[in-house]
């Protein structure tokens, strides 16, 4: 179904600028000085001054602080994913999200948190050229386009109030992992919802249908089934700050055995009003062992959050554009406000679900 104009307009108002031909900035390291031949050659150890180590440095400070500082929060989702070789539309939900508490010991750990810290390097960073941070319209390219809205369109104002953690010690009581998402658009999704604890329902995922026909329909579903991973490339269990933290630590890793890597970094990117560090990660010659050809990330300057997460594989031919796989962006993002249990149940009175009640008289 093609996208109704509003939410075209929506999504062409959702990502700060991802523009594809953008300047060159200052380089971490050129692929002859961290990455061997351009035939692909690794010198003896590839992760030694490896450009990626200061991304490695950055998404291991989040992990840890996540774990030990975010007990939960509340943010907007805008998402955009290709699935079958087709790019989906862009897709706009509310989230409840509250990590286990105290946080596993190994269960959630990126498969590399059991060596040693990065090397701690400085990265080179240049200013974000003012017309980078320019409105959408000026810049939006058809298949990456940005900046960010609380309000399927608008970016938030400068008075809106900052989204920063409450500063409170997170509670000691013991949580589970849980979720609760609300679909806003597009149309044929509009008032999903989706609710997962774990531990509880046999594992599985409660989801409202939404739409425009039959949108009451409750069922639980597997959230690793077919059903289930149809409309997503990642099951619920995957979602939010940790989990994108936790598989990026992976990816870099995996990388770090491998050279043909160019590594930029630019202060001054903004996802609304939150200021970013936009770090654009790039494997110039297709291989077999890397997963990505270009992947950008936002890093809230502030928080050390990743707001903004995009990846590319090859273009298609020779001359192309990098062809966009996944697309993800966190805004209105409120840390550490108390979420409860209320907050992920189906008689919430503010969800949808089939009541319990409801299902019991209807046997």
């Amino acid at each position: 179904m093609p996208i109704a104009p509003p939410v075209r307009r929506a999504a062409a108002r959702a990502f700060v600028l991802l523009v594809l031909a953008w300047p060159a900035p200052v380089v971490a390291a050129q692929p002859s000085e961290a990455a061997g031949s351009a035939e692909g050659e690794a010198p003896s150890d590839p992760a030694a001054g490896h450009p990626l180590l200061p991304v490695l440095a950055m998404a291991e400070d989040a992990y840890a602080r996540l774990g030990s500082e975010v007990r939960d929060y509340t943010c907007r989702i805008i998402r955009r994913e290709r699935l079958g070789g087709k790019l989906g539309q862009y897709e706009f939900m509310r989230a409840k999200i509250r990590h286990a508490w105290p946080p596993p010991a190994q269960q959630q750990k990126p498969a590399a948190e059991q060596q040693g810290p990065a090397e701690r390097r400085e990265p080179a960073e240049q200013q974000e050229p003012a017309e980078r941070q320019a409105t959408v319209e000026q810049h939006a390219s058809s298949d990456s386009v940005d900046a960010v809205n609380a309000n399927n369109g608008d970016a938030p104002s400068s008075d809106a109030p900052e989204a920063e953690a409450t500063g409170d010690q997170p509670s000691t009581a013991a949580t589970a992992f849980s979720v609760y998402l609300r679909f806003e658009q597009p149309k044929a999704v509009r008032g999903r919802e989706v609710l997962f604890r774990q531990g509880h329902d046999a594992g599985k995922m409660l989801v409202r249908r939404g739409g425009t026909r039959l949108a009451y329909v409750t069922t639980y579903l597997a959230p690793d089934s077919r059903l289930a991973l149809q409309e997503s490339r990642y099951p619920v269990t995957d979602i939010g700050f940790r989990r994108l933290v936790a598989r990026l630590i992976d990816v870099i890793r995996e990388d770090l055995q491998h050279g043909e890597c160019r590594v930029r970094f630019y202060r001054g990117a903004k996802i609304g009003d939150r200021r970013c560090t936009r770090v654009l990660v790039e494997h110039p010659v297709r291989r077999e062992h890397f997963r990505y050809h270009r992947a950008i990330i936002f890093i809230d300057q502030d928080r050390q959050l990743p707001l903004g997460y995009a990846s590319y594989t090859w273009p298609e031919e020779p001359g192309g554009k990098p062809v966009l796989v996944e697309e993800y962006l966190y805004t209105d993002v409120r840390l550490n406000v108390g979420l409860t249990d209320g907050d992920f149940d189906r008689d919430n009175p503010d969800y949808g679900f089939l009541k319990r009640k409801a299902v019991e008289a209807a046997r």
